[in-house]
């Protein structure tokens, strides 16, 4: 019933209001994608394999491993977020 009622002018109007926004949205989307390949850089710079102990190396990879994950699920999201608007 309500997309019976739609005329195309309608559409159009509201195709051509939300395209004001693109650009702004696009760009916070990169940099919050440039941030957090930064900080996954971060991450994996930060992460220590010089220990000799076992239980050391053990830790040091779950904490990289925690720290990462983070990081992706955010990423994740970001990519959600582009792929529900289409870019």
């Amino acid at each position: 019933m309500l997309l019976k009622s739609i005329k195309p002018i309608q559409l159009c109007n509201f195709v051509t209001f939300y395209e004001q926004f693109q650009p702004t949205v696009l760009s916070t989307i990169e940099d919050s994608k440039k941030r957090l390949e930064k900080d996954i850089n971060e991450v994996i710079l930060l992460a220590s394999w010089k220990d000799v102990n076992i239980d050391a190396l053990k830790q040091s990879a779950r904490r990289s491993h925690n720290n990462l994950y983070k990081i992706v699920r955010k990423y994740r999201a970001i990519i959600s977020l582009v792929s529900s608007i289409g870019a």
